[in-house]
């Protein structure tokens, strides 16, 4: 399998799964119930929260890759085992994350409101990173994959929620999706480790 697919399927499961914690789509939930939104808006505002989140989470990572090529790019080797290593350090930040969200007695998570469903994370970093030497256009498609993934799993979570299943899915605990994705990077920086395309 090449280094694209996975890094694609990688981004893409991030996206999913990163987006059905509760803490994205809760807050969502509480605000359209609160001001009786339809079904329609509550979706829209689902899908659009996600595509920001997406975007500014592959800004930054952007950003950090653009940095990473400027101050390293005599340094090729480096940047592939910087790479490897912020998979694995994002990927124990998610584990210690999930790990405090499972110890809190409560979750205040209406209290955020849409906050923590817009602010970026830090998953797409290390993707891009490991991905560097595929060029622009590859790069293009795992974040439009991101993208779509992050926008299109809270809008449908959001939808679930508003049919009756809200119940359901705020029994979902945040930090089993922190751990599926801590597992993802894990095992792409295996991946990367193992079959370098540098």
């Amino acid at each position: 399998m090449s280094l694209f697919i996975i890094l694609l399927v990688t981004a893409i499961g991030i996206g999913t799964f990163h987006m059905l914690a509760p803490d994205h789509w809760l807050p969502i939930m509480a605000l359209s119930s609160a001001r009786n939104y339809t079904v329609s808006r509550r979706c829209v505002i689902g899908a659009s929260i996600g595509a920001i989140h997406a975007v500014l989470s592959s800004l930054v990572a952007l950003f950090i890759l653009f940095l990473g090529l400027t101050f390293l790019s005599s340094y090729l080797y480096y940047l592939f085992l910087l790479s490897i290593a912020l998979l694995l350090g994002v990927g124990i930040y998610f584990i210690v994350n999930g790990y405090l969200e499972s110890t809190r007695t409560y979750r205040e998570v209406e209290n955020s409101v849409l906050a923590v469903s817009v602010f970026p994370d830090l998953a797409m970093i290390p993707l891009l990173l490991a991905g560097f030497s595929l060029g622009f256009s590859p790069i293009a498609w795992i974040l439009a994959a991101f993208i779509i993934a992050s926008s299109a799993s809270l809008m449908g979570v959001v939808y679930l929620g508003t049919a009756g299943v809200g119940k359901k899915l705020s029994g979902m605990r945040a930090e089993r999706m922190d751990y599926l994705i801590a597992l993802a990077l894990f095992l792409t920086a295996i991946f990367v480790y193992l079959f370098p395309s540098v």
